[in-house]
């Protein structure tokens, strides 16, 4: 005879089948969603509420909000101009010369200042803020919002999945997946230092969520104009925050043509009609930011970078190149977390940045997340199981726009762990994801499924704890004390890990 439980569970599900009210083991998933978020919102709050103390202001007083007062008085480059001993130097893109002259990180030309960095966190928060409020918002504030609601957009994205997918899955992969989602994003460590820098990447973050939702719904659903239109103007955003991106577009088109050859649409010029909702503001966002770029440097293509300002001399210099690759696969994917007895416990590795090719702060990501192994698997889970084909076709979409951003990350002349968020948050869903297929399948992977559990958590922890350390300790730096009053809390178990370390 079932247990009461068990009959609980049973009679639930008879529920969902009938159409009945959503309860038992699917509100039992929502509720645990819902905890997953509240979860990682508490600690964004937590952590970043301390960073909050530079208050918003009428005037300009960060990157993004100078840019956003240019665009209130209809200019495209900055207010403030060079200082003319900078533009008295023979050449002004010298680092020795012009560096005490020069505004780190921006780019010159033609005697005024711009931002190379995307415009689009200027142009859907900062200018509206002041427009409204009369005050520009702080870039702390700035982060944090986009952090939160670019986890609540991929957590949207996630419970939709396993709603249309995984009907069975049991709550506490819901509850696992949903921490790992919103704490493996790298968002954290954006928080223990924010500024111009992450304010792109957080709001790309963002945008980057929506568009996957919507495409979500399309490929599960079937693409409609509302879906389409949403993933379309998404993206616009998210390449006006991060232009690489655009390498996605590419591979979500293939997405949607596949759903509507499921449908039985294989004439290229019906696909393209009922696809037009999407190419058109991916077109117009397109040509904005090509003509963006043409009136500010006189090159459609040219973003600011090669005019850039800062302890290398940029003009010449290859940002992007294959060679790089391995180093970078090595530093993104490989590298080993540094193990500590004291709070946080784990921080990045800090070598000491030189040019041309830096690196700053690295952890691999198959270190800090273990459970990212589960792609792996994917292959052999796919053919052995039996998921839908749109759930194929998602987990499919989402690792391979992962690794080709991946891979244009590697390239990049650069290293640190903030360009994570560029790429994590598609891999780390695909792993999720690829976990619950085994979790939803028959008895030998859910026993691999199983091994996995801790793997989720133990990210999920990682990702928070990396959030304490950020750039050279910026955490500790910026909050003297903060570290040394969680640790005195913390004194027990430091002391016991201590002893095992040893």
């Amino acid at each position: 005879m079932p247990t009461g439980m068990q009959r609980s569970l049973y009679d639930s599900e008879i529920a969902d089948a009938t159409g009945g009210r959503v309860t038992g083991r699917r509100q039992m998933r929502s509720d645990a969603l819902l905890l997953a978020f509240g979860i990682c919102s508490a600690f964004y709050l937590g952590v970043a509420t301390e960073r909050l103390d530079r208050t918003a202001a009428g005037v300009p007083v960060s990157y993004y909000a100078e840019l956003a007062e240019g665009f209130r008085q209809g200019r495209l480059s900055l207010p403030a101009p060079p200082r003319p001993e900078l533009l008295a130097l023979r050449d002004p893109y010298d680092p020795i010369l012009n560096r005490s002259y020069r505004r780190h990180d921006l780019s010159l030309y033609r005697g005024k200042y711009y931002l190379y960095f995307g415009a689009t966190p200027a142009v859907v928060f900062y200018l509206p803020v002041r427009l409204l409020l009369g005050v520009y918002p702080s870039d702390p504030s700035a982060v944090l919002i986009f952090l939160l609601g670019g986890t609540a957009f991929w957590l949207a994205l996630f419970g939709a999945a396993l709603a249309d997918w995984f009907p069975k899955v049991h709550p506490i992969w819901a509850l696992l997946g949903g921490l790992a989602i919103g704490l493996c994003s790298c968002g954290p460590f954006l928080l223990a230092r924010p500024a111009v820098y992450e304010i792109c990447l957080s709001a790309s973050y963002c945008f980057t969520g929506i568009a996957f939702c919507a495409v979500q719904r399309s490929v599960a659903k079937g693409p409609s104009p509302g879906n389409l239109a949403v993933a379309g103007d998404a993206l616009e955003l998210v390449v006006g925050c991060r232009p690489p991106v655009v390498l996605a577009v590419p591979v979500i088109l293939a997405a949607l043509w596949w759903r509507l050859r499921q449908e039985g649409i294989t004439s290229v010029g019906k696909a393209v009609r009922r696809l037009l909702a999407f190419f058109i503001p991916v077109a117009v966002g397109g040509l904005v930011l090509g003509a963006y770029n043409y009136l500010r440097f006189d090159n459609p293509l040219q973003f600011g970078n090669g005019y850039q300002l800062s302890d290398v001399k940029a003009l010449g210099l290859v940002y992007f190149s294959p060679s790089r690759i391995p180093r970078g696969l090595y530093y993104n994917l490989l590298t080993t977390q540094q193990i500590s007895p004291e709070f946080p416990f784990v921080a990045p590795h800090q070598p000491p940045p030189g040019p041309p090719d830096y690196v700053e702060g690295y952890v691999g990501m198959l270190a800090a997340y273990p459970f990212l192994v589960s792609l792996l698997l994917l292959p052999f889970l796919l053919r052995r199981s039996e998921p839908k084909p749109e759930a194929r076709m998602m987990i499919g979409l989402l690792a391979t726009v992962g690794a080709v951003l991946l891979l244009l990350v590697c390239c990049f002349v650069g290293v640190g762990i903030r360009y994570q968020l560029e790429f994590g948050p598609p891999l780390v869903m695909a792993a999720v994801l690829t976990v619950c297929v085994a979790a939803s399948s028959s008895r030998p992977w859910r026993r691999v499924a199983a091994v996995f559990a801790p793997l989720l958590l133990v990210g999920a922890l990682q990702g928070a704890l990396l959030g304490f350390t950020g750039y050279h300790n910026s955490y500790d730096l910026r909050h003297p004390g903060s570290i040394a009053a969680i640790r005195t809390k913390l004194l027990p178990i430091e002391n016991l890990l201590a002893r095992t370390i040893r």
